[in-house]
């Protein structure tokens, strides 16, 4: 069957549909399910039931790039009533359905790859965290000189003026351009370049999404441009006036976005880095207390005529101890979206490289060759990379793989796999996970990991799982509050502040 044909029925819909008054109905939707609205309900035999249990937060962004691609300035329908929205919801469901009919059985375990990049952080709570981790690395002195570079904007501007567009976005669906900062000491100039380079026009913006768009089994995955720009001028003659469907689009373009802002820019990437793993050291330190542990940054050694350096961090207690490496580079916007075992496993020899460069690092420690000496613990290699892969399923095979090969190759004992294995892990869910790690020790946490099937778990689910009233008192601290201070001085901090504030 011709793909196209599959998608007809919800073009056909969606023309019928007002542009500009369903995008502002979406808005409110996707502030339902963010809970910053009150949820609405229908009635399901002669029950109330939330519309939540019928559309999920990762809908909104497929429905919203249809809406840029069909809906109209003459649409007569909107998406304010569940009849009307419920029926592009099931015309989306029902151009998915028809995709999958179409994928060979043998496709289906490597078609969840992409489901899994496009739900997992939407199904994640939104943690102030993530915010600081960004804004603690591009305001870090040689990153924010990049930022100035390249865009002419400080980290802090980026930031508050970001921060002030979302916190608006959460009350109306739409803003104007024309705000002023100056009572933070944010000049028009600045301000005015942070509007132009996160909006855009509907018809500039129709344009990119018309060429990103795909037909086939890419279909739902298709990269959203609106996380680019996710302001869109829609009133003729009145520019300055942006709508914004997805507001939490709007804190992820200020925060982890600019990695995009800089990322090919001459010289990127030692201080972006560098800026990362001082992050970690600073979780580090706030986290593991001594005496109770000990944590070395890296060293340089010399192996004959050469000169090498240990991992990045190396963390210690009385039972275990855990050599980290830390590894800022991002999964591309390609490996997403592919099921393709190539494109994977291209995606994942990064990975695989850093996880090997470990245990090179392990094995000059055991002959005595780095400033850290061999104690008789157990050791446990950990990558902690700054944007979260969701390792899963086939991935976690590819990635075993791909390691495997490289041992090889560098003439590694393949053996260490199971007498030091290792482990990739995120930066959020190290932040979430770590105090467990330092309450219950490094060597009963990790031997409990991989004492079975748990070694293929999310290291979330395994603390939730095996310590979970540890975990429960202290997954959620919100960390160095004092820096949230010194960009926003006249807010209002958010009340988990006060319930477990970490300051650093």
């Amino acid at each position: 069957m011709d793909k196209f044909q599959n998608y007809k029925p919800l073009r056909n819909l969606l023309r019928k549909y007002n542009l500009r008054a369903s995008l502002e109905d979406l808005w409110r939707y996707a502030q339902m399910l963010s809970k910053n609205l009150p949820m609405e309900h229908i009635w399901v035999n002669n029950e109330a039931v939330p519309i939540s249990n019928f559309v999920y937060a990762w809908d909104i962004p497929i429905i919203c790039r249809e809406l840029i691609l069909n809906a109209t300035s003459e649409g007569m329908k909107r998406l304010k009533t569940w009849a009307e929205f419920s029926a592009v919801v099931r015309a989306v469901r029902q151009v998915d359905d028809a995709i999958a009919k179409d994928q060979a059985a043998e496709d289906v375990l490597m078609g969840l790859m992409p489901v899994v990049q496009q739900q997992f952080p939407w199904q994640r709570k939104h943690h102030l965290n993530e915010l600081m981790r960004s804004l603690k690395i591009y305001s870090s002195p040689d990153v924010d000189a990049l930022l100035v570079r390249e865009t002419g904007i400080p980290a802090r501007v980026w930031f508050f003026v970001g921060f002030a567009i979302a916190g608006a976005m959460a009350k109306e669906a739409g803003i104007s351009a024309n705000q002023s900062y100056e009572f933070v000491g944010i000049t028009r100039a600045q301000s005015d370049q942070v509007y132009r380079r996160i909006a855009t026009t509907f018809n500039e913006l129709k344009t990119v999404t018309q060429s990103e768009q795909q037909y086939d089994d890419r279909w739902k995955f298709t990269l959203n441009p609106m996380l680019r720009w996710p302001l869109l001028s829609l009133i003729p003659g009145q520019p300055h006036l942006l709508h914004c469907p997805i507001p939490s689009y709007v804190l992820q373009r200020v925060s982890s976005g600019l990695y995009y802002e800089i990322v090919g820019a001459q010289g990127f990437g030692k201080p972006f880095g560098s800026a990362f793993e001082a992050y970690v050291g600073e979780v580090l330190h706030i986290t593991f207390p001594q005496p109770q542990f000990t944590i070395q940054a890296e060293q340089r050694y010399r192996v004959g005529k050469d000169e090498k350096l240990t991992t990045d961090w190396i963390l210690s207690d009385a039972q275990a101890t855990v050599f980290l490496e830390c590894k800022a580079k991002r999964m591309t916007p390609v490996g997403k979206v592919s099921a393709d075992p190539e494109v994977l496993t291209k995606e994942v020899s990064d990975l695989a490289k850093a996880v090997v460069q470990v245990y090179k690092s392990i094995r000059d420690a055991k002959n005595g060759l780095t400033p850290w000496h061999p104690n008789g613990l157990p050791l446990y290699p950990v990558v902690l990379t700054l944007e979260d892969w969701y390792l899963f399923g086939p991935l976690v095979d590819l990635l075993r793989r791909e390691v495997e090969t490289r041992m090889g190759a560098a003439k590694l004992d393949i053996s260490w796999l199971t007498e030091m294995p290792y482990s990739v892990l995120s930066c959020a869910d190290f932040e979430s996970v770590s105090p467990t790690m330092a309450h219950v020790g490094l060597g009963q946490f990790f031997e409990r990991r991989f004492a079975g099937e748990e070694s293929r778990w999310l290291f979330l689910d395994f603390a939730q799982k095996y310590f979970p009233e540890v975990y429960r008192a202290t997954a959620h601290r919100v960390l160095f509050e004092d820096k949230w201070r010194s960009v926003f001085p006249q807010a209002v901090l958010p009340k988990s502040f006060e319930q477990n504030p970490v300051t650093g």
